[in-house]
């Protein structure tokens, strides 16, 4: 079936915003696998009480669609109490967003002294509009993610390899979601991850598909726990911005509502240029923007955990 396309353009409900006119002049949209408007997801977003919007964090294009969902979801349902996680942002950097957030420091400071170019390396500036919007509108700012040094040592050694301090840190963890488990195997090019032979060894310099898989885990479920922790509010509602990887249905979504079974947490899947959804990659809403200029297509694969965030 033809995606529909539409005009980015008169995004919230109060017309255009500067982050809509700056956006491409059309996209690609999907609900369900049928041609949908930007104006239904915007609608279904700011009814549910959570959105994950996935993103190639490299393309400035993915950040201005983001920003654009988040203020028409705050427009269309103002009586909330929004909030913006960030998987760019790990659980340490917490007081750093809340000083922020007060007024206490600046965005120059914020990257400073939570070790952006350290511990995420994309363009800090492309994320800015969101962390500006939360400061202007009175948003919580959420540091959703785990500790580099946690995800780096679990993909090393495994959970069994953790400290007793380390392991009782860890939240609540799903290792035995089938699709999951598939669609994190073949991402990363480990082979069937129900083969003897396709979870040990091979790949990433010979170290294990398995350890790999529970630091992606740990991943995922940190965030999952750290929106929950947020939506125990009852007027509580979040919009998550992470990569395509962490954003579609079975990994930071229904993690969540795993944690608050009567809370909806919708998956939003941000693609560039005509590539087609990895397999098995499954999402509520499909957005597809014209590539960049030299754009060889979307990573959707999640990061190589022991060098990524």
């Amino acid at each position: 079936m033809r995606p529909v396309i539409v005009a980015l353009v008169g995004l919230t409900a109060c017309g255009p915003t500067l982050a809509a006119r700056s956006l491409p002049a059309t996209s690609q949209v999907r609900h369900g696998g049928t041609e949908a408007s930007l104006e239904a997801l915007l609608d279904d977003a700011a009814e549910a009480d959570g959105v994950c919007i996935g993103e190639q964090h490299d393309d400035p294009t993915h950040h201005r669609l983001q920003h654009a969902i988040l203020e028409g979801v705050v427009a269309r349902a103002p009586e909330a109490e929004w909030a913006v996680g960030f998987e760019m942002f790990q659980r340490p950097a917490q007081p750093a967003l809340d000083a922020f957030r007060r007024g206490d420091i600046d965005a120059a400071t914020l990257k400073r002294v939570s070790h952006w170019d350290e511990r995420w390396g994309f363009g800090f500036e492309m994320y800015r509009p969101l962390l500006q919007t939360g400061h202007d509108q009175g948003l919580g700012l959420l540091a959703l993610n785990a500790p580099r040094e946690l995800t780096r040592a679990i993909a090393r050694e495994g959970i069994e390899g953790l400290s007793v301090e380390a392991r009782a840190s860890l939240p609540e963890l799903d290792l035995a979601n089938a699709a999951h488990r598939r669609f994190f195997f073949t991402a990363m090019g480990f082979g069937d991850p129900d083969s003897p032979h396709g979870s040990h060894g091979g790949g990433h310099g010979g170290m294990n598909p398995e350890h790999f898989y529970a630091a992606q885990v740990t991943w995922d479920e940190t965030m999952a726990e750290s929106a929950a922790d947020w939506l125990q509010g009852p007027r509580r509602k979040v919009v998550i911005v992470a990569g395509n990887g962490h954003c579609h249905r079975v990994a930071i979504p229904d993690r969540v509502q795993r944690r608050r079974p009567d809370r909806r947490v919708l998956s939003v899947v941000v693609q560039s240029g005509q590539e087609g959804m990895p397999e098995g990659m499954a999402a509520d809403w499909v957005v597809t923007l014209p590539s960049l200029p030299d754009d060889d297509g979307p990573t959707a694969a999640p990061h190589p955990v022991p060098e990524g965030s």
